[in-house]
C-alpha cells in the first residue's frame, strides 16, 4: 500500500457512515474488498448496539421555524433567549444560564458537561460552511454517557442560518423526539502475518 492506495481509499469512503446504518455497510463491504485487492484476506464482524430510532426535531427563533436535525442521543423540550457561546471562558460560560447556547463547535463531553454546569437548557450546534452548496444535514449521534435526568435537548442547523441567529438572537423554542432501538454494525477485521510466530 502506497500514498496513492491511501488517498483513493479516504476520497472513497469521505461521506457520513453512522453505526448501523446502509451507508456504514457499504463503507464495511469496500473496505473488505480493498483487503482483498491488496492480498489481505478480511472478514466482516457484525455486533449489536444500542441506538435511536423515529427521531423528529423542530427548532423556531422568533416563531420562525428554522431546518433542523435531531442529534441522537439528546431529546426533550426547551425554551429560552439564544446565545451565542464564541468561547468558552468562565465569562461567556456565565451567560448559559437558562439560554438555548447556539455553538459552532461539536458537541462533546466537556462541553456538554460545562453547559449542563452552567444551566444551559438546551443547545443548537452548526454544520458545514456558507460556500456548500449542499442543503443537508449530516446524522450526528451522542457518543458518550449521559445521565437521562441530566438530558439537554439538541440540534444541528446549517452554518448560513447560524449566522442569521447570531444576528437577530431572540427566543428560542426546540422540541426533539426519538425512541431508544437496537441496531445492527460491524467490524472489518483483517489479520496481517508477522514476521515470527511470537506476534
Amino acid at each position: 500500500m502506497n500514498k496513492r492506495d491511501i488517498q483513493k481509499i479516504l476520497e472513497e469512503t469521505a461521506y457520513a457512515r453512522v453505526s448501523g446504518t446502509e451507508a456504514e455497510k457499504k463503507c464495511a463491504a469496500y473496505l473488505k474488498e480493498r483487503c482483498e485487492v491488496l492480498g489481505v484476506s478480511a472478514r466482516i464482524e457484525t455486533f449489536d448496539f444500542s441506538t435511536y430510532q423515529g427521531e423528529e426535531a423542530s427548532l423556531s427563533v422568533n416563531g420562525h421555524e428554522i431546518a433542523c436535525r435531531a442529534i441522537r442521543g439528546f431529546w426533550g423540550d426547551a425554551e429560552g433567549e439564544l446565545y451565542y457561546l464564541a468561547s468558552t471562558d468562565e465569562r461567556s460560560l456565565k451567560k448559559c444560564k437558562g439560554k438555548i447556547v447556539l455553538t459552532e463547535k461539536v458537541m462533546g463531553y466537556k462541553l456538554y458537561d460545562l453547559l449542563l454546569l452552567h444551566g444551559a437548557r438546551g443547545f443548537i450546534c452548526s454544520y458545514g460552511n456558507v460556500s456548500s452548496r449542499s442543503r443537508e444535514l449530516d446524522r450526528r449521534e451522542r457518543r458518550y454517557f449521559v445521565d437521562e435526568e441530566s438530558l439537554l435537548p439538541g440540534v444541528l442547523i446549517r452554518t448560513e442560518d447560524a449566522l442569521d441567529l447570531i444576528k437577530s438572537g431572540g427566543c428560542a423554542r426546540i422540541r426533539v423526539r426519538m425512541e431508544k432501538a437496537m441496531a445492527t454494525s460491524q467490524n472489518v477485521i483483517a489479520d496481517l502475518v508477522g514476521e515470527t510466530d511470537e506476534f
